[in-house]
């Protein structure tokens, strides 16, 4: 149940002036104990918020590669305890005479099987950059990685690397 106390207008000067209230009324104002939803739409109090990319430490990544087979691992991050984590994604590839295809796997705790997969096609001629970064909530011991799905020719260079780091 709501209950009201008596408050004066010394309490609350810069809001009253904000809302016009002049004189207070003679009973003084009552302040209520029950939560009113608001919005702050003009406000003494600077709300400030800055958007920043991931720090990069080292990332998890074999190097640059040439004429890597199907199925080879471009990074891996390696079982990661439980828990929520900012990726980053850089994948990068060029070529001249193939389609090259790429899997970033999320990987369950053996290691034996994908949880979700998303494909990355490169179609002939051209070179292709891939940068994304996401949140993800990982199981433990499960990671994410970067494979080949296609074999690269002598002309292809392709690179994958993941930063991770918990939240």
């Amino acid at each position: 149940m709501a209950s009201l106390s008596r408050i004066t207008n010394t309490f609350f000067v810069t809001l009253i002036n904000r809302l016009g209230i002049r004189p207070p009324p003679p009973e003084g104002f009552q302040l209520s104990n029950v939560v009113q939803p608001v919005s702050i739409v003009d406000s003494d109090v600077v709300l400030t918020a800055i958007s920043t990319s991931a720090i990069l430490d080292v990332p998890f990544t074999a190097g640059i590669l040439i004429a890597a087979a199907g199925g080879t691992v471009f990074a891996d991050t390696g079982p990661q305890a439980a828990g929520n984590y900012n990726i980053r994604l850089w994948l990068s590839s060029g070529n001249a005479a193939i389609r090259h295809v790429f899997d970033i796997q999320r990987r369950d705790a053996p290691n034996a099987a994908n949880i979700w997969v998303q494909r990355v096609s490169l179609f002939q001629g051209t070179q292709f950059n891939l940068d994304a970064q996401l949140t993800i909530d990982l199981n433990i011991n499960e990671r994410l990685r970067i494979i080949s799905v296609t074999a690269g020719d002598a002309a292809t260079d392709a690179t994958g690397n993941i930063w991770i780091s918990p939240l």
